[in-house]
C-alpha cells in the first residue's frame, strides 16, 4: 500500500505538468474527477485516480494549474506580513525574510492575527513561514512558531484556519494526517481534557487514507470524504462549538469528536463561519443552520436554527458553485452572478455591477463586512467596509459597489484572502492581464456610506469570535 501511494502521488504530478505543456492527460495515466483542473483556480482539486487494477483512489493534492511563480501583495491594517504593523491602504509586495530564487508560493492562509505562506523548493519539500502580529496577545501568537515543521517525506495538503485553532492535513506514505493547535475549550482540537493545544497533535480520529478535506473557522470544524452517499459527493461531520446549534444536529451540545450531520444528500464543500455553518451540496442548493442574529443563514425566518435551512433568494433557490464566509458574512458565486447575505442582512443579495452578461468571476472571497472577486483576466474587484483600508483603494472611504484595485491592474491575481481589517492577494510573474491602467478607470464610489454593524446583543463565547 505504501509503494501505490507514494507511485500515484508522482503520477499526478507528472500529470497536472503534462497538462499545462499540452499533452492529453490519458497518457499520464490519470483520469480527472467531473471538477475540471481549471475551476475556480482553487489550490485543491479533487482527481479521481485509477491504478492498472481499476481501483480509484482520491487525494486533495496542491493544484499546479497557475502554472509560474507568484508574489504575494497585502495591504489593510496591521497585516502580519508588514513587519512595521502600520496601515497599507494599496497593495503591497511582501518580501520574506529569507528570500530564495528556488523557492515559489503555493499555498497561503490569513487570519486576524497571523498569515501563514507555504513556499517549495522545487522538490517535494515544503516550507512553512509563519508571519505574526507580536503586538497581539493571542492564543495562536503564543504557541505558533516562526516556521513549521512537516514530518520527514510528508508533503502538505490543506490548511484549515478557525478563531483561535488550526487545522492541518499532510500526506506521507502511511496516508493522510490531520494536527491541530491553538485553542480547544469546546473541542474543536480534538484533544481530551485540555482547553489548549499547545504543539501540532495528531487527530486520530481524522486521519484517513482517502481524500479528507478540511474546514475551520470560530469554535468549530469539519471534514468531509470520499464516503459516497450517492453516486458522487461526500459525507462529512462536524465537532467543536454548538452553542448556536452550527453543528445541525439539532441541539446546542458541544461535539469532541466528529459527528456525523444527518444531509442524506451529497456535499461538495463546507464553509464555516464564527457561530454559523453552510453547506454547498451536490445539485449546487446550500443548507445552513446556526446562528441567524446577522442574517447570516440566508432566511429572514428566524433568530436562530438547530435545523438546516435552504438558501434562497427570493423565491429562487441559490444555483452555486463555490462560497466563502468570514464571522458572520458570507458571498457565493453561480452561474457568473455573485450574491453577499450577513453582516446585517438577512436575503442574499445579487451584486449586479460584477454579475453583468460579458464579465466572468472566477473566484469570490469574504473578508469582515468586505468583500472580494476575481474575473477571468485576472482583475480584483473590492467593496464593503474600508475604514481601516482593507479594500486596497488607496482611501478608507466605504464602498457600496465593487471599485477595481487600480494599484494591480496590468497584473494577474489568481487568489485573494481576507482577515479582520486587510487583505492579501497571489499575483503572477508570467501572465499580466492585457488590460492596462489608464484602459480602465474606476466607477465613482459613494461616500460616507457606512456597512451593517453587528448586532451587539446576542452573547457570544470567547471560542467563536474570529
Amino acid at each position: 500500500m505504501e509503494f501505490e501511494l507514494a507511485s500515484l502521488r508522482l503520477d499526478i504530478e507528472f500529470a497536472l505538468k503534462d497538462a499545462k505543456t499540452g499533452r492529453k492527460l490519458a497518457e499520464a495515466e490519470v483520469t480527472l474527477d467531473e471538477q475540471e483542473l481549471y475551476k475556480h483556480k482553487t489550490m485543491f482539486h479533487e482527481i479521481a485516480l485509477k491504478d492498472k487494477q481499476d481501483a480509484s483512489l482520491l487525494f486533495s493534492v496542491k493544484a499546479m494549474d497557475w502554472g509560474g511563480e507568484y508574489d504575494l501583495y497585502y495591504w489593510g491594517y496591521k497585516s502580519p506580513f508588514d513587519t512595521s504593523f502600520g496601515s497599507v491602504t494599496v497593495p503591497k509586495l511582501y518580501v520574506p525574510p529569507k528570500p530564495q530564487a528556488n523557492h515559489t508560493i503555493v499555498n497561503v492562509k490569513l487570519c486576524r492575527n497571523f498569515g501563514m505562506v507555504v513556499f517549495n523548493n522545487g522538490s517535494s519539500e515544503d516550507e512553512i513561514i509563519v508571519c505574526k502580529r507580536s503586538d497581539e496577545p493571542e492564543v495562536l501568537n503564543e504557541v505558533l512558531s516562526d516556521r513549521v515543521n512537516l514530518r520527514d517525506g510528508s508533503n502538505l495538503l490543506q490548511i484549515a484556519t478557525g478563531a483561535h485553532h488550526l487545522l492541518m492535513s499532510s500526506l506521507d506514505s502511511s496516508g493522510i494526517k490531520i494536527s491541530a493547535i491553538g485553542s480547544n475549550e469546546c473541542g474543536q482540537c480534538g484533544i481530551s481534557n485540555q482547553d489548549k493545544c499547545t504543539t501540532w497533535s495528531e487527530i486520530t480520529d481524522l486521519s484517513s487514507n482517502s481524500l479528507l478535506n478540511i474546514y475551520a473557522g470560530g469554535g468549530h470544524n469539519g471534514k468531509t470524504n470520499n464516503e459516497k452517499v450517492g453516486n458522487s459527493g461526500s459525507s462529512f461531520a462536524l465537532r467543536g462549538s454548538n452553542a448556536f446549534g452550527q453543528l445541525g444536529l439539532g441541539d446546542k451540545i458541544d461535539r469532541h469528536s466528529p459527528t456525523s450531520v444527518p444531509i442524506n444528500e451529497n456535499v461538495r464543500k463546507i464553509a464555516i463561519g464564527n457561530s454559523h455553518t453552510l453547506v454547498l451540496l451536490e445539485d449546487r442548493t446550500m443548507r445552513s443552520f446556526g446562528d441567524n442574529s446577522q442574517g447570516q443563514l440566508g432566511n429572514p425566518q428566524s433568530k436562530e436554527c438547530k435545523e438546516r435551512l435552504t438558501i434562497t433568494e427570493g423565491p429562487y433557490i441559490l444555483d452555486v458553485d463555490d462560497v466563502d464566509v468570514y464571522a458572520d458574512c458570507n458571498i457565493a458565486i453561480g452561474k457568473g452572478k455573485v450574491f453577499t447575505w450577513g453582516g446585517g442582512v438577512s436575503t442574499p443579495k445579487l451584486v449586479r455591477e460584477i454579475s453583468a452578461r460579458g464579465r466572468v468571476i472566477t473566484s469570490v472571497s469574504c473578508g469582515d463586512h468586505c468583500y472580494y472577486a476575481v474575473d477571468n483576466e485576472g482583475k480584483l474587484y473590492a467593496w464593503g467596509r474600508n475604514s481601516k483600508g482593507e479594500l486596497g483603494l488607496n482611501h478608507r472611504e466605504h464602498a457600496d459597489t465593487p471599485q477595481i484595485i487600480t494599484e494591480l491592474l496590468g497584473k494577474r491575481v489568481s487568489h485573494v484572502f481576507c482577515a479582520e481589517g486587510h487583505a492579501a492577494a497571489l499575483v503572477s510573474r508570467n501572465t499580466p492581464t492585457v488590460t492596462r491602467r489608464s484602459e480602465e478607470k474606476p466607477k465613482p464610489i459613494r461616500r460616507n456610506s457606512t456597512p451593517p454593524r453587528p448586532d451587539k446583543s446576542s452573547p457570544r463565547k470567547t471560542c467563536k469570535t474570529q
